[in-house]
């Protein structure tokens, strides 16, 4: 359910922006209510924080990954 309600989110992001994007736009498209919204992330704020943090991950996994073969990230 998580996953669902952060890739409508990205989703939605791509498209209109962060700031245009409503929490019921969101519920709507990952199919789930507004309390199930709110279930998962207290805010909008706190979905955007979550989406910055995946982020963080994979940009981690990446560098990780680089410095195992000594590859360079993006030049």
């Amino acid at each position: 359910m998580r996953r669902r309600i952060l890739e409508a989110a990205e989703t939605l992001f791509a498209a209109q922006g962060v700031a245009a994007t409503t929490v019921d736009q969101i519920g709507e498209l990952a199919d789930v209510s507004q309390t199930t919204f709110f279930n998962h992330f207290s805010t909008k704020a706190g979905l955007v924080d979550a989406l910055v943090a995946d982020l963080v991950v994979l940009f981690d996994g990446i560098l990780e990954r680089s410095r195992h073969t000594g590859a360079t990230v993006a030049q």
